[in-house]
């Protein structure tokens, strides 16, 4: 499959924060699928609010996708793309998928309005990474592997780096 072809993944890009980050937007479509209309956001202006989750992307369309490309070393591979990724009710099945067909790791960049919906609690409640949150703010919501949870805030951060005598 050609890079021209590609209707779901993206990059990979370098992230200072992820590493190499392959982009999947699991909402893709020719407009912006979101339930925010974020004044920074990269897209532009909302046009419709989406509240309901729908199947935006299959699964199988973003697996082929990803096994068309070429061996590289990807660190993260990053749900966000064209509005939010939460939207897609199948967001589960795609981590799932991913997960297993790759040895990377895998990110969400979300602006978290549904994370107390049960779908949101379902899936990201056996999530092995890091699950960016933006409430608005810079804000990452943190998940370990054995289930401790941690919100982190930019003043959080910068105490941390103040205590920090290497930084």
């Amino acid at each position: 499959m050609k890079r021209s072809e590609l209707k779901y993944i993206y990059g990979p890009v370098y992230s200072w924060r992820l590493g190499v980050s392959l982009g999947i937007d699991p909402v893709s479509s020719q407009k912006k699928i979101c339930n925010f209309d974020c004044i920074y956001c990269q897209l532009g202006r909302t046009a419709k609010f989406y509240t309901e989750r729908e199947n935006f992307v299959s699964v199988e369309d973003i697996i082929k996708e990803i096994n068309s490309l070429p061996p590289m070393e990807i660190d993260y591979y990053t749900f966000s793309g064209r509005g939010e990724p939460t939207l897609a009710k199948n967001l589960g099945a795609m981590i799932e998928a991913v997960r297993a067909a790759t040895v990377g790791k895998v990110a969400v960049i979300t602006n978290a309005a549904l994370i107390s919906d049960e779908d949101s609690i379902y899936y990201f409640s056996g999530y092995h990474s890091y699950l960016y949150m933006d409430f608005g703010r810079p804000t990452f919501f943190v998940l370990s592997a054995d289930g401790d949870a941690a919100i982190i805030t930019p003043a959080m951060e910068i105490d941390m780096a103040r205590r920090m005598g290497w930084v």
